[in-house]
């Protein structure tokens, strides 16, 4: 099956780019890409049902480190160690901390938040 995308120039370029890097045509390369992004799974063929589909825990792993970071969620350092440290020296934290009878009715009012906050973002 032939298929046309129409890509920007940048991305045409990267492409081409990893695709000599890889020693592969473009067309086999970008074929790679779309069959690695878009496995295929038991509902597409039925045949790949097996006992041992599950994925082992370097797979999973290896697929977490290959998401490239989100610089929304990266929070630029305040203080360097040292001058954490020199704070919690001289006014170091409180010894009231919570109870387990305080924290806990706290606590299931955060996972409650969170549930229904999953639920919202899958829903979206």
């Amino acid at each position: 099956m032939t298929v046309t995308v129409i890509l920007s120039d940048d991305i045409s370029e990267r492409l081409l780019k990893y695709a000599r890097k890889s020693d592969l045509p473009l067309d086999a390369f970008v074929e790679k890409l779309l069959e690695d992004a878009l496995p295929a799974t038991p509902i597409d063929e039925p045949d790949l049902i097996t006992k041992n589909d599950e994925s082992s825990f370097s797979d999973i792993l290896s697929q977490i480190q290959a998401i490239p970071p989100n610089p929304n969620t990266i929070t630029p350092a305040t203080k360097t160690v040292d001058e954490l440290l020199a704070t919690i020296e001289t006014d170091p934290p409180s010894d009231e901390l919570l109870t387990f009878e305080e924290m806990w009715p706290l606590w299931q009012k955060f996972e409650q938040e969170l549930k229904v906050s999953d639920e919202e973002s899958i829903l979206d």
